[in-house]
Formats: C-alpha cells, structure tokens, sequence
C-alpha cells in the first residue's frame, strides 16, 4: 500500500506523451510552421472552413499552404501523409472512412454529404487537434 502513490506518479508520468502521433504530424507542423491542406476541386468552402483553418493555424503557429485536386488522389495523399488536412464535401458513410480519420461536420451539404476534414489515421495527437477546432468553428456556425 505505501508504494501506491509512488506508482501512480510513475503511471501518470508515462501519460504525459498521449495520444501519440507515430509519424510526429503535430510536432513537425509546429516545428516547420507550415500547414498543407487539400480542397477538393468544384466545392465552394463555407465561410465556416476559413474559420476552421485559422483555428488551427492559431493553434499550430503554421502557415497554411492549399492544394487542390480531386478527392481520390488528394484523400491518397492524406493516407500517404503528405497532405496534412483535406476538406471537402464526403458522404457521412465515405469508403475511405477506414484510410482516413474524418473530423465532425463543418457544415452539411445536400443529402448525405457533409463538409468536414480529414486527416491521416492514427496521428491521434493531430486529429484532436483537428478535431476540437472543427467543433469550435462548427458551434459558431450553428449559433449564426
């Protein structure tokens, strides 16, 4: 009983680095100060996304580079880690859900399409990140 605190430090010690990010996303966002985003092609970004990326661009200190193209290479290219964040209008049940981590809606589209980022799966360190700007942005839409 009396090295239980002892091994409760210990324990919350080793927490200090969760979630991870393996291929250090986050980190090296930061440390480089430069942020590349995909937009799909033909879609008209809601000035909901303007908000969203500043918030990120906020967090991380980053300067945001955009690319475009069509979804298939560019969510590819998020799997691949060579695109940091995509965004674009994806159906709430999208194919590569299981190659990509897709954020909470930005904004929805006609249908079953919503408007959301997506990032490369297990850099859960980058997708919270992601993931709680998207929220914030995505209250104040709702607010509007």
């Amino acid at each position: 009983m009396r090295y239980l605190p002892a091994l409760a430090l210990t324990l919350l010690a080793g927490c200090n680095s969760l979630p991870r990010d393996p291929d250090g996303t986050l980190d090296r966002i930061r440390q480089q100060h430069r942020l590349t985003v995909g937009w799909v092609d033909g879609a008209s970004p809601p000035p909901v996304v303007r908000r969203f990326l500043e918030e990120v661009a906020r967090d991380t200190h980053a300067a945001i580079i955009l690319r475009s193209g069509a979804a298939e290479p560019l969510l590819a290219q998020v799997r691949d880690g060579q695109i940091d964040l995509l965004i674009g209008p994806f159906e709430k049940d999208s194919p590569w859900a299981g190659d990509v981590a897709f954020g909470p809606p930005l904004a929805r589209g006609a249908g079953e399409i919503e408007i959301k980022a997506a990032a490369r799966n297990g850099e859960n360190r980058w997708i919270m990140l992601a993931e709680r700007a998207a929220r914030t942005v995505s209250q104040e839409a709702r607010a509007e």
